[in-house]
């Protein structure tokens, strides 16, 4: 048998009106929990799509050596992000909380984090993204020429670079001597990498190369803010805004390391995922150069300085869009509840910790046609995802605070990369078999080297 869904206890019984996770049905494949975390690894977005059709929006599956609840599908998704009290945000993410400390957003839910946003909105809403946009254009620009003839390079390293390069010129301005900002970046990229860890992120986040980088990160954050609040008047950029917010607030500003924190999002946090997006969606391009053809006939008359123009790119948009919805950069957000709540017809207790696939929905063929291959002239027609199924940054109140940078940043880093430049990308065949599966996340390192293009 290729998937079994093994028969819920109860489900007809007098235990079905009580909160039981054992009423849940059981999917799994291979016959054994161990088998099925294997086939799931391999796949997760048809594994999943496979046990929604079998099992419904709610279920319980084998993960990583337990039995999850797991929430699927446009309900789960409309659920999830609708019913924001529901779940314990502080428990389900304990590296944030270690790592940030009590006042990073992951780690906030209800009033703190709604005045968390609050705080950060003069540096993240649109207006704020908007602002340094064609600052950002000339730092791609420039960053991508110095790259040419200097042999292949790291591209996920490089626009994560960049774009932090480009922050401490725009959004915080500040002096970063170019091995510090190195630094910072890789120090973002292993803290990240131990938040997946499990029990095992201990481990990681003690090596001494972690912490020596943790280390300099936190100084460099704390002389930058030291250098602010010592001069209050000096800067009018997006972290003033921040400061002069914190400084309005009853009370004044909070503890340094709060304010840290907030410097942190403003400076380097969520630099790896734009690196990420970018980077698939130029291997997207690479690979299927019909629609690089057909972005570069759009960019044909641009003058490479006005990024106004770039909004009305329908198929630079469209392939953008595309790539979120085969690329997302977690499959999995984890919840805890933190009362009983019913879904689905399914009723689960509180405490209970909950697997949302909130990514599942890209994957539905009954709401994109064809949905496990790269068909962008999807979003061509329609220039928007579906309702209550865009998982990319998240949903809800808990959406992603760097989507709108992020979202503008991406299709002028590509405007610049397809418009003036070619990529020689190191092991082809590689990046072709990874590319040809969706749902993989972009490899850790992508090396190539940056050509200029004959105009």
């Amino acid at each position: 048998m290729a998937y079994e869904v093994l028969a819920p206890v109860h489900m007809n019984g007098p235990a079905a009106a009580t909160a039981d996770l054992e009423t849940l049905p059981l999917y799994r494949e291979g016959g054994t929990d161990e088998a099925s975390w294997d086939r799931l690894q391999a796949d997760r977005p048809a594994f999943i799509v496979r046990a929604y059709r079998e099992a419904g929006p709610i279920f319980r599956m084998p993960f990583d050596g337990r039995r999850w609840v797991v929430m699927a599908g446009v309900e789960a998704n409309d659920f999830v992000w609708r019913n924001t009290e529901l779940w314990n945000y502080p428990v389900m993410f304990p590296a944030f909380l270690e790592q940030m400390g009590p006042d990073h957003l992951n780690c906030l839910e209800g009033a703190g984090h709604r005045h968390k946003r609050t705080m950060l909105k003069p540096a993240f809403d649109q207006g704020a993204a908007m602002r340094y946009l064609a600052d950002f254009n000339r730092h791609f620009h420039a960053d991508l020429a110095g790259a040419v003839g200097g042999g292949a390079i790291d591209l996920v390293e490089f626009w994560a670079e960049t774009i932090t390069r480009a922050n401490t010129q725009t959004v915080v301005q500040a002096e970063v001597a170019e091995p510090a900002l190195k630094r910072l970046v890789r120090w973002e990229r292993e803290m990240l990498a131990g938040i997946a860890l499990g029990e095992a992120r201990h481990a990681h986040y003690a090596r001494p190369e972690y912490l020596e980088l943790k280390a300099e990160a936190m100084a460099l954050m704390h002389r930058i803010l030291a250098e602010r609040l010592a001069e209050p008047g000096r800067h009018d950029d997006n972290f003033a805004g921040v400061l002069r917010a914190r400084a309005e607030q009853p009370g004044g500003y909070p503890d340094r390391s709060w304010l840290v924190d907030d410097l942190y999002y403003i400076l380097v946090a969520g630099v790896e995922n734009t690196s990420r997006l970018i980077n698939w969606t130029a291997l997207h391009c690479h690979f299927a150069p019909v629609w690089a053809e057909r972005i570069r006939a759009e960019l044909a008359d641009w003058d490479g300085q006005d990024v106004r123009v770039l909004s009305g790119m329908t198929n630079l948009k469209a392939v953008i869009m595309e790539t979120q919805r085969l690329r997302p950069p977690a499959f999995f957000t984890v919840r805890q509840s933190t009362r009983e709540f019913e879904f689905g017809g399914q009723r689960v207790p509180a405490g209970t910790n909950v697997l949302v696939a909130n990514v599942a929905a890209h994957f539905l063929e009954e709401i994109y046609e064809d949905p496990f291959s790269f068909r962008p002239e999807r979003f061509v027609a329609s220039g928007r995802f579906e309702p209550r199924t865009n998982g990319f940054f998240g949903g809800g109140v808990h959406l992603c605070v760097g989507r709108n940078h992020a979202m503008l940043q991406t299709p002028v880093a590509l405007a610049q990369l397809l418009k003036y430049h070619v990529v020689s990308y190191r092991d082809e065949a590689t990046l072709r078999e990874i590319i040809a599966q969706p749902g993989r996340s972009v490899p850790a390192e992508i090396w190539g080297e940056v050509k200029p293009r004959p105009l």
